[in-house]
């Protein structure tokens, strides 16, 4: 299925910008200037993420099993004016500082509950069952 690449590769881009954010976020308890910025990339990024999980809701939506397309809907409609807002952008280190913060937190949190909710739970289940005939098979092949 191409949206489980496309998936991946969104998540992917999620856990960068969440790793990269963490740091910056730590990195201002020792030093809180940000001479090159990186405040506004991280939020420029985090917003360029939301508008690629748009098109990702718009283009797979009735594909997604039933429970991820309802969190992704949800997560896009709760969070569309936080991530849209232009005054964030161009507000001051202090605001972008923050933004930042929240959209961290936004993303992180959806990113693992929305791949929480990819998962199938029967194939998993059917995996762990054939997982454990073949295990028995073995032992009773071994065993004769």
């Amino acid at each position: 299925m191409i949206w489980q690449v496309e998936w991946r590769a969104l998540s992917a881009s999620i856990l960068s910008v969440v790793e990269t954010g963490r740091f910056l976020v730590a990195s201002a308890q020792v030093r809180s200037d940000d001479p090159y910025q990186a405040r506004k990339v991280l939020v420029d990024q985090a917003q360029e993420i939301f508008g690629l999980l748009d098109g990702f809701r718009r283009k797979y939506s009735s594909q997604l099993p039933r429970l991820a397309q309802q969190r992704l809907q949800a997560f896009y409609d709760r969070n569309v004016k936080t991530f849209n807002s232009g005054e964030i952008a161009r507000g001051t280190a202090d605001v972008q500082f923050y933004a930042l913060q929240l959209y961290i937190a936004l993303l992180s949190s959806f990113r693992t509950e929305f791949t929480y909710r990819l998962s199938d739970e029967k194939e998993v289940l059917a995996r762990s069952l054939v997982d454990r005939a073949f295990l028995h098979l073995q032992r009773c092949v071994v065993a004769d």
